[in-house]
Formats: structure tokens, sequence, C-alpha cells
């Protein structure tokens, strides 16, 4: 066989998530183009950021008649697509090669290999694996490869972590036929500064992904990369996609301040855990002063027993602590909390959950379900306690219920979700998040990106009642299959937080017309 032309496909995921209307460059594909530039030709389609439906993507494919297509899956609800891209390759152009990779794939590599139009997975980090394959033009003998000979599936052995990251070329930005990416409009780029995470959140796959590793770039690579950024003259910020990015507290600081040595002028959004935050708030103070204006942070919850079902490693006090950090650097912060990580948990212990996370003065707040993610350690909990009601991983997007819990059926978590969606997103204190904003950001800012965000919210809100509304007709298929009568008791206040307010015991208990809420 011989690859000449190759084509990158970034699938039309959509999570039913806000964030799908966030146009993101797809930064790994970008690696992998970098990385074999040269020794093929080379594009990349991004099919999720030009909203492709079937025949766009088939006539794109036929058009540039590959005979090696890439395709990029990390979501799991996004698996099925990404099987469709594969489909669709082969009913274009059947004797073209068909590649998956990333997190999902490669975490259930079998199960993706068995799909008859999926001729190799690449396993791990993809950029050396893909160079391999390119260069040989054969998966024999490339580690970090399963293929199939015959219908028999062949596994190679995983390939070694890349050592050094900064030995890997910058992300191929060139391509780019989006006019730009943005997050609510306000233009965007994306930088990877480390991989990997070195907790063990019992319900998140990253460190099974990277086998339990951290590494970081030097931040003088970094800065080098946030200068060719710069040279394009596109985005005004940038979102670090590290999963967890204040780890190592030396590299944090050194990068900030070769970030204000450079006057680049970026404005910065990163993931941090909210106990890194509270231990270090000198850092987050030269954060701040290098441009980061917003903070991801997992909460998770605000009750000891949540955390500890989750193994977190972190203490409720250390929420307190982290959001009094940013808001006195004027760090908005934009925070998670999951719906029914406590599995013992009942309605009423979520609802004290729900008031008492909305008493805190957190930015933007956003709930999501409790999902088994493949080869996680609740994964296998939820395998032995029997508590899935759906394997369609399309249903695992973090905003549909696909277990039940000790407590809860899977249509009390979904109707739970709703309510704390709905409680959240119509009764916020938004002039706190105004002035935070007109503080760091400027009036300009929050003026022009401030309604424009609105129209995002606003144009994503007919969906969310379309599929609240549509969840009443699947209540009774599974929702109360595995209902349970359970007594409960009301929650001590955890320490460090604001008393709940006074919980409504009947408000949102009764069925409801729209019992399923998506955020």
């Amino acid at each position: 066989m011989m690859w000449n032309r190759v084509l990158l496909v970034y699938p039309n995921v959509k999570s039913k998530l806000l964030t799908d209307r966030f146009v993101i460059p797809p930064l790994g594909l970008e690696y992998l183009k970098a990385q074999v530039n040269g020794l093929v030709y080379v594009d990349i389609l991004d099919a999720r950021n030009l909203a492709l439906n079937r025949a766009g993507l088939r006539d794109r494919i036929a058009r540039f008649g590959p005979d090696l297509v890439g395709i990029c899956v990390n979501l799991s609800c996004g698996i099925d697509e990404g099987l469709d891209v594969a489909r669709v390759v082969k009913q274009t152009l059947g004797g073209c090669t068909v590649i998956l990779g990333g997190w999902h794939p490669s975490l259930m590599t079998a199960e993706v290999l068995n799909d008859p139009n999926v001729d190799a997975v690449v396993c791990g980090e993809g950029e050396a694996t893909f160079q391999a394959i390119i260069e040989k033009q054969s998966f024999e003998n490339v580690l970090g490869v399963s293929y199939k000979v015959d219908g028999r599936a062949v596994h190679n052995g995983s390939r070694p972590l890349i050592a050094d990251l900064d030995r890997r070329a910058f992300p191929d930005r060139a391509y780019r036929r989006i006019k730009r990416y943005n997050i609510m409009s306000i233009p965007i780029d994306v930088v990877e500064t480390s991989r990997g995470c070195p907790y063990t959140c019992n319900f998140c796959c990253i460190h099974e992904f990277y086998h339990h590793t951290y590494r970081t770039r030097s931040p003088l690579n970094v800065v080098r990369e946030l200068y060719q950024i710069k040279q394009s003259g596109k985005a005004t910020d940038i979102l670090i996609v590290d999963d967890n990015f204040l780890v190592n507290v030396d590299h944090v600081k050194e990068l900030c301040r070769l970030i204000i040595k450079s006057k680049l002028g970026f404005h910065f959004m990163a993931q941090i855990r909210v106990d890194a935050i509270a231990r270090h708030p000198d850092v987050i103070e030269l954060m701040a002063r290098a441009g980061f204006w917003c903070f991801f942070v997992g909460i998770e919850s605000t009750a000891p027993k949540g955390l500890s079902d989750a193994n977190k490693g972190s203490s409720v006090s250390n929420v307190a602590g982290a959001i009094e950090v940013c808001n006195r650097n004027h760090v908005m912060i934009v925070g998670n909390v999951i719906i029914g990580v406590d599995l013992d948990g009942g309605r009423r212990e979520v609802l004290e959950e729900i008031d008492r996370v909305r008493s805190l003065p957190i930015d933007i707040l956003t709930f999501s379900i409790i999902t088994p993610l493949p080869k996680t350690r609740f994964y296998g909990l939820c395998e032995e306690e029997g508590l899935f009601v759906s394997r369609k991983w399309r249903h695992y997007n973090i905003a549909t219920p696909v277990i039940r819990t000790r407590a809860l059926s899977a249509g009390d978590l979904g109707e739970l979700h709703r309510i704390a969606t709905s409680r959240t997103l119509l009764r916020r204190k938004y002039g706190a998040i105004f002035r935070r904003l007109l503080k760091t950001r400027g009036l300009r800012f929050v003026v022009v990106s401030g309604a424009k965000a609105i129209k995002h919210v606003l144009g994503f809100l007919p969906s969310l009642v379309s599929r609240t509304v549509n969840a009443r007709a699947t209540r009774p298929g599974y929702a109360h299959s595995h209902r349970r009568n359970v007594t409960v008791h009301a929650p001590a206040v955890p320490r460090g937080l604001p008393p709940p307010h006074s919980v409504d015991q009947t408000a949102g208990l009764a069925p409801r017309p729209e019992p399923r809420r998506r955020a």
C-alpha cells in the first residue's frame, strides 16, 4: 500500500452542551499534520466547526481523494459520529485506509477496531506513531497501533510516551479556513503546555490515557509558540487546554514571568483545581498580572461525602478558599458541580447541594450528571453494582443520565439536573460578573462580547426546552424502572461554606412536563 494523500478529520460531534457553540481548533490534528508535513500531502477537515452534514462531508472527501483518512474522537459520545465518518469514507472511496485515534478509541480499542469500516487504531499519543506509519507505509511492527489482517486483530504493543514535549513541531495552523475560532465570540487560539494529571479522580479517564504521568513543555518553548500565534493577528485570548494547569508551581511561575516580559498582550483561560488555587494565592496573583482572567474549575461537590466518593483529593474548605482568591484577583470562575457524585445521596441532599452552591460567588455555574467513562474506576463500580441503564455511547455526554445511583433513578438524575440548571441560569446575580469583566477586560469587551454571549445563550435555549420536553416520553421506559424509597436527612452545612437557602422540599419533586435538562 502507498499513502500519499492524507486527510485528517475532526467529526461533527455534538455533545448537546452549551460548549457545542464554542468554535475551538482541532489542536490534536494540527500536531499530527505538523509531524508529517513534507512526508505526504496532508490536510485537515474540521467537520465540526464547518458544521458539515453527511452530504457535505462526502463531497469534501471525494474532492480531496485521500488514500488514508485519520479520524480523531476524544469524547465517548462522539464515537458513533466518528464511525459514521469511517463509513462515509469507505462508501465514497472503497480502497481508502481508515485510522481512528483519540481518547475513546485508545481506551476502547477492541470495540472500535471491530467496526468493519476501521482498518487501524492509533492508541495513546499519536504524533510519533502516526509519523512512523507514514514513514514505513505500513502498520506492521509500529508500536502504538492495533490493526486488522484478514479480519484478525493485531496489537503491536504500547508506544512509550513522548519524553520531551519540546521536540515536537508546533501545531500547523496555516491550513485554517475558518475565519475565526472563538468562545462566545471571543477570538481564541489554543495552546497545550503540559500533558497528563497526577491525580486519580475515579470518574476521569485522563490519567488512564497518559498512564498516570505528568509532563510539561519548557516555558520558553511555550512562549515561542505564543509569538507565532501573535504573528497571525487573529486571536485575543488563549485557551490553555491542559487538563490540570497548576500542577508544577515553579513551571507556572516561570511561564507567567516570561509572558509578562514578552508583552504579547494575550488574555488567558485555563483549567485549574480548586485546592491548587487555595494553596497558592501568590501564584494566582502572578497569573492575573500575566493576563489570566478566567479559570474552569471542577468543584464536583460541596459535601465531604461527594468529594470522597469521587476520590477528588481536595476538601470542602478548598472551594471557599479558591473562590476568595479568585475574587480578590478579579479572575472569573466557571465552576462545575456533578449531580449524583454521591451515590448514596437522595433528592433532598442534591437539592440542598444545588442551593448551597448557588449561594457561592461563582461567576458561571454549570452542572453535569455523573457518567461512567471508559476504563475509569467509576465505570468498574457501576458494572459491579449493576447501575447502568444505557450502554449507548451517544448518551455519554455528561448531560444525559446513563446510570441510576443507589438512591436515585436515572429519571431523578435528569430531573435534578434540569432543576439545577434552571435555578442557576434564571436566578443568578449577574452584576458581580459585569463588574469583574469591566475590571479585567474593559468596557468595550463587556459591551461587544457580552451582547454576543447573551445571543449565544439565547440561541441555545430552544434546544434545551425541546430536549427537556422530549425527555418526558422516555422517562417511564427507564427513568423510574429502578426507583427506590429512600429516607433522606438534611446534611450538616460543610465548614467554610455559607448555609443553604431554605429548601422547599416539594419544589421540583412532582412529575414535570420536562423532567430532564441538559446544560
